[in-house]
C-alpha cells in the first residue's frame, strides 16, 4: 500500500503483532521510501508462524536476546522508528533486552533501579514465583 502512494503523500504506520522480525526483515532489505513511514514496531517473541501460534497450547516465549538483536538490526532500515513494543510472547525480559540493545544510551540514562527491578522480575518469572 505505502509503496504505491504518490510522491508527497505520507501516512505514518506501525508494524504490529503477527510476526517475528525474521519474518519481514527481507522486505525491509528491498528498500523504498515507504520505510520512512514506519514509526512503530511491535514484534512477536516467537519465530513460529501465526498459524502455529494460533494452534499452540502454550505460547512460545522465544529468546529475548535474539529478539532484541533482530530489532536492533532492523533499526537502521527504519529511520523514523520511534516506538518499540512487543506482542505475542513478549514480556519485561524482551522489552528490557530490546531497550538495552537498540537504545543503549537511553537505557543508561534511565533510573538505575529500573534494571534491578527488571532483573528481579525476570528471576521471579523464571523460578515460577
Amino acid at each position: 500500500m505505502a509503496s504505491q502512494m504518490a510522491d508527497g503523500d505520507w501516512v505514518p504506520m506501525s508494524c504490529t503483532c503477527r510476526a517475528h522480525p525474521s519474518h519481514f526483515a527481507a522486505v525491509l532489505e528491498e528498500g523504498g521510501r515507504w520505510r520512512d513511514q514506519i514509526l512503530g514496531l511491535r514484534a512477536n517473541a516467537s519465530r513460529t508462524s501465526q498459524a502455529e501460534l494460533d494452534e499452540a497450547e502454550n505460547l512460545d516465549e522465544g529468546v529475548p536476546a535474539d529478539l532484541a538483536r533482530r530489532v536492533q538490526e532492523l533499526s537502521p532500515r527504519l529511520p523514523n522508528l520511534a516506538v518499540l513494543g512487543g506482542c505475542c510472547g513478549t514480556d519485561r525480559r524482551h522489552m528490557a533486552a530490546i531497550a538495552r540493545t537498540t537504545f543503549p544510551l537511553l537505557w543508561e540514562g534511565l533510573n538505575p533501579s529500573l534494571d534491578t527491578r527488571l532483573s528481579r522480575a525476570t528471576t521471579s518469572h523464571e523460578s515460577g514465583g
